[in-house]
């Protein structure tokens, strides 16, 4: 499968891991963490396949020099296919190792202008959110905190294999914050500037998916359910690939990079505090989300998220994740700072994001 603008040939499916033999050209370097790798599913795949070597040296948010030492590993290698497989830090380190695997050093955040990949990239996710698979930005982390994003062609994979399976053994707070993630991928595109009626249909499916599918995915998943969230992320991760996101992941990065809290459960909870706000500026823009989820109010979207986190033993308010109200003008500084705010239809100064955040204080 492959979207029209994206140019990621999807392999989807309970099967999708058999397309993998026919997909990677060797030698082969995986990237990934020692527990993706221990999955019997995946080792058995992988055997097959002349691996050369593996790197399992990346943690949640990586810094520069996680993507240094890839490198470094991959160069020794040489390989003719690179792999991803994992979450979403783990897939965005592959891309920016692949994209750099040509030239002598990493340089981020200012590569060469004629930056290209020529080795092979597959990315194989074993979570259910970050779309990472399917999208040309990577992420990376500062020491300070700060979140940057690599926007670079050679980001894009060559194929991305989702094998719902592989996302089975999530425990609860994962899969909310990955779903969470998936949710904001969706809404955003929903109502960002960017947004497009392609971009739109896929958002909405994502969000019609999400609603039905994951609640259970939390509590007590069903094969079926972890299909249809390996589905919503995919098409929400499709849908973001077009457009952009906008305020709540601008509001997001100090939760994340200040307070350690997962990039998912914090922009979750940013769009749960803009629904009232953005529905007070353009009603239209929140109806498209609510229809979408299949509810009739703002307040109801609300319980909804709420009940969600609550599902999996996280408070839906700030202080309860250890967020003082003094660290609000430090965390508006940052989203002001960010470029994603400039998706965000209207204007947004600095009184206007205190209050999203007073809405989930």
């Amino acid at each position: 499968m492959q979207s029209v603008g994206n140019p990621v040939a999807v392999h989807f499916g309970v099967s999708a891991l058999d397309d993998l033999r026919t997909l990677v050209q060797p030698p082969v370097f995986v990237i990934s963490t020692r527990r993706a790798l221990a999955d019997p599913t995946v080792a058995g795949r992988l055997a097959t396949l002349g691996v050369a070597a593996s790197w399992t040296d990346v943690r949640p948010n990586p810094p520069p020099q996680a993507v240094t030492r890839a490198h470094a590993a991959a160069t020794a290698v040489r390989p003719g296919t690179i792999v991803g497989l994992g979450g979403g830090s783990v897939l965005d380190v592959a891309k920016m190792t692949a994209a750099f695997l040509d030239v002598a050093t990493v340089s981020l955040p200012s590569p060469p202008p004629d930056l290209t990949r020529r080795v092979r990239l597959l990315q194989i996710p074993t979570t259910a959110g970050t779309g990472s698979e399917v999208t040309r930005w990577a992420s990376y982390w500062m020491a300070s905190g700060e979140k940057l994003s690599f926007d670079n062609s050679a980001c894009w994979a060559d194929a991305a294999i989702i094998d719902p399976a592989l996302s089975s053994g999530m425990p609860p707070r994962t899969s909310l914050a990955t779903g969470l993630d998936a949710l904001a991928h969706a809404v955003e595109s929903l109502w960002g500037r960017a947004s497009t009626p392609a971009s739109d249909a896929l958002a909405s499916a994502a969000l019609g998916l999400i609603a039905h599918h994951l609640p259970n995915a939390i509590t007590c998943p069903s094969p079926s359910d972890r299909e249809a969230m390996a589905m919503a992320a995919l098409l929400a991760g499709l849908a973001l690939s077009r457009c952009e996101s906008a305020a709540a992941h601008a509001l997001s990065y100090g939760l994340t990079g200040r307070f350690g809290i997962e990039h998912g459960i914090a922009v979750g909870l940013m769009c749960r505090g803009l629904l009232r706000v953005v529905a007070e500026r353009s009603r239209e823009s929140v109806d498209v989300v609510l229809d979408a989820l299949g509810l009739a109010t703002v307040e109801q979207a609300e319980l909804f998220i709420d009940r969600l986190m609550e599902s999996a033993s996280v408070r839906p308010s700030l202080s309860a994740l250890g967020v003082p109200r003094s660290a609000w003008p430090g965390l508006v500084s940052d989203a002001l700072r960010s470029n994603r705010l400039a998706n965000q239809p209207g204007k947004w100064d600095h009184d206007d994001l205190i209050d999203v955040l007073g809405r989930v204080a």
